[in-house]
């Protein structure tokens, strides 16, 4: 995931999670299929959380898996 202050916005972030559920290459340590979750706080700051789930076995399976939440990282700040 990757962040940018974008040029003369005084403070308007460009947030890329990168995470657009395409078919996981096989040199994949890890694969996973995720979302992004962006919180906009009453003071100001906002935090990015990053939501994973393991891809299924077989790849065309149907089985329901819970996404796992990550550590919020808090991009901006008052």
């Amino acid at each position: 995931m990757g962040r940018a202050e974008l040029p003369g916005t005084r403070g308007v972030y460009q947030i890329v999670a990168g995470n657009g559920g395409s078919a996981p290459a096989g040199s994949w340590a890890n694969p996973f299929f995720g979302f992004t979750e962006v919180r906009v706080y009453a003071n100001g700051s906002v935090g990015v959380v990053s939501h994973e789930r393991p891809v299924p076995t077989p790849y065309s399976s149907t089985a329901v898996v819970k996404a796992v939440a990550g550590a919020e990282l808090v991009i901006a700040g008052p």
